[in-house]
């Protein structure tokens, strides 16, 4: 740890980053902190802002700087299948390394397991996180994938088949409108979760509601960590 504001893990440099992001106030009620993974392909603006509400609910957070992850992979020349324009960009982040890396944050942040909440891209490595980690209380999951368009190198198992492993709940937040996280996927994933005893909530978004700060509030008020 280089200051009281951030964790650094890794042994390359400058190392995976993890900026605290603390409660306007001291609060008497102890609360589990939450590891924060954004996208790295998608502008931060709406994750940060969700981010920082749970702060403003009494959570410590700890938000990843996904840009100090592993980097990412030459994008291979495919031809075209029909997969759609935004898997082609995610699939050259490798899934292994991003989780394994996120595990090295949790260790480091102090006492109490962690809920993890991700946004995006973000929101898958933070379900496959809770489904390889003991060391994680709850898994807030925004807007992300649960099955992938198909399986590489980099993506080598589909989210959903790992929840075997997972044992803290979850909570699905999804577009009304959300094209990545279809209804389809959704109500798979409840079947799924509840076949294996799993608690998971779904709370769906009305349209245009990632577009400001009280939005990001709503969101934050809905993460039942």
């Amino acid at each position: 740890m280089e200051s009281d504001d951030w964790i650094v893990v890794g042994e390359g440099t400058p190392g995976l980053r993890g900026e605290w992001l603390l409660p306007p106030a001291p609060s008497n009620e102890i609360q589990p902190p939450v590891l924060f993974v954004r996208d790295p392909l998608a502008e931060p603006t709406y994750a940060r802002a969700v981010a920082v509400a749970l702060a403003h609910h009494g959570r410590r957070v700890l938000w990843v700087d996904t840009d100090s992850m592993s980097p990412a992979e030459a994008a291979a020349d495919r031809a075209a299948d029909g997969t759609d324009e935004s898997w082609v960009g995610e699939e050259v982040y490798a899934d292994r390394p991003a989780v394994r890396e996120l595990g090295l944050l949790v260790k480091e942040m102090g006492p109490g397991r962690p809920a993890v909440v991700g946004v995006g891209m973000g929101a898958t490595w933070a379900l496959l996180l809770g489904c390889q980690s003991l060391g994680v209380s709850a898994v807030g999951w925004i807007q992300g994938r649960l099955v992938y368009p198909r399986l590489s190198a980099n993506k080598p198992v589909q989210p959903l088949e790992m929840i075997l492993n997972l044992d803290v709940p979850v909570l699905l937040v999804v577009g009304q409108e959300d094209g990545v996280s279809s209804g389809e996927q959704v109500e798979l994933a409840r079947d799924r979760f509840a076949a294996f005893g799993i608690e998971v909530e779904v709370e769906r978004l009305p349209p245009g509601s990632d577009a400001d700060a009280q939005s990001a509030s709503r969101v934050a008020a809905r993460l039942h960590l």
